[in-house]
């Protein structure tokens, strides 16, 4: 991406810089410590994440040059969007497979947003509540059904997933914008995250709607893949 450097555009890319990091740390650190294990492998799988993105960073610098990277720049937004699709099928089929296998959590949401009559409980957060109002709008429709849950669950993360795609695709390039997509759609984490009803996935969306609004004031990258 070909921006006009600045004083503020630097400490603006080390903010993001910084913030990314840390949203990174902690993800990474959470999803440790919800398989069992200690806060320790989060941090060093993040630091080996880290120092691989510098060694390939390098590599690329040294060969973006050539004829032949070039030419696969040109193709590069066309073959980017095909391994979308094909994440995005995938992320589907894993969260079946994973449905049918392991079921859904969180089910306290369900019985919570369940149609019986009586009033919707009320929480403190605002998203707690926008969530079950939805999943109660939802079951007025189709029924008090489980499924119909995981389905409204997955949906709110696959749309915040294409959103983010296409955010981070026009201010990023192709390549981070399919980093995204893969750790959202095909990890272990987003599976167990989509099939446990909660309202991070309501914020989840609810941040990538608005990074998209950001991305549509900011200059394209031209499709490229930095």
């Amino acid at each position: 991406m070909n921006l006009r450097k600045s004083k503020v555009s630097i400490a603006t890319n080390a903010l993001y810089v910084l913030v990314a990091s840390l949203f990174c740390i902690l993800a990474i650190m959470d999803a440790a410590k919800q398989f069992g294990y200690s806060y320790l492998p989060g941090l060093i799988a993040f630091g080996v994440f880290a120092v691989l993105g510098l060694i390939l960073w390098k590599v690329f610098s040294l060969f973006s040059g050539s004829d032949q990277v070039k030419a696969i720049f040109e193709k590069g937004d066309t073959l980017g969007l095909l391994v979308f699709a094909v994440l995005i099928i995938a992320s589907v089929i894993f969260r079946v497979a994973s449905y049918a296998w392991n079921g859904l959590g969180g089910t306290i949401y369900f019985e919570q947003a369940k149609v019986t009559g009586g009033e919707l409980a009320h929480y403190v957060h605002a998203c707690d509540d926008w969530y079950i109002a939805g999943l109660h709008a939802i079951f007025f429709l189709f029924g008090n059904r489980i499924f119909i849950a995981a389905i409204f669950n997955c949906i709110l993360q696959l749309a915040a997933v294409v959103l983010g795609f296409f955010a981070f695709r026009k201010m990023l390039g192709i390549v981070p914008a399919l980093f995204f997509t893969g750790f959202w759609s095909i990890t272990g984490f987003s599976v167990h995250e989509a099939l446990t009803l909660n309202s991070r996935n309501l914020v989840f969306l609810l941040m990538m709607l608005a990074l998209f609004a950001i991305s549509t004031c900011v200059p394209a990258t031209g499709g490229t893949f930095i």
